[in-house]
Parts: C-alpha cells; sequence; structure tokens
C-alpha cells in the first residue's frame, strides 16, 4: 500500500483517533465522570460511543471526500497540461509549414 496516496485518509484516521483521546480527557477531568480515564478510552458509556462515532465518521468523510476531490483535481490539472502541450505542438508545426 502506497501511503503516499492515502496520506489524507490517514491524517483523518489520527484526527479521529485524537477527538476520541481528547473527548476521554474531558470527561474524566473536565466533567468529572465517575469513571478512570482508561475506562473512559476504552470502554465509555453506549451513548458515548455513538456520540464518538458519529463525530468520527464525519471526520472521515470529509477527510475522504477531501482526497477525492484532490485526486480529481490532479487528473484536471494532468489533462490540462497534456492539452497545452498539443495545442502548442500543432501552432508549433503550423508555424513551421
Amino acid at each position: 500500500m502506497n501511503l503516499e496516496k492515502h496520506k489524507v485518509v490517514i491524517i483523518g484516521i489520527l484526527f479521529g483517533a485524537l477527538f476520541w483521546i481528547i473527548e476521554s480527557l474531558l470527561h474524566t477531568f473536565i466533567f468529572i465522570d465517575e469513571h478512570n480515564l482508561i475506562q473512559n478510552l476504552f470502554t465509555p458509556s453506549i451513548h458515548e460511543i455513538v456520540m464518538r462515532m458519529t463525530v468520527f465518521s464525519l471526520i472521515m468523510i470529509i477527510s475522504i471526500s477531501f482526497h477525492l476531490s484532490y485526486i480529481r483535481i490532479n487528473e484536471s490539472r494532468q489533462k490540462l497540461r497534456e492539452s497545452e502541450e498539443k495545442l502548442s505542438r500543432s501552432l508549433q508545426s503550423r508555424r513551421l509549414l
């Protein structure tokens, strides 16, 4: 697997994991939850899992959308470059005639 190709998706996963950790820290130290940090990280309540997975899913959807847009833009740039080269060659061949 080429990591360079999927860099944006990997960054999205890392942001999602970072969100999960920050959310656990908030519940442990700010909201003074009855659970400790390890419990909040690995065994949160069902409500917390649903809320965290919702945000994690949104982060992943945004990163995948960005990745697909980035690919389309690069393909369009490549096609434009090829078209410009073809036009340039055509104009130069006409000048030679």
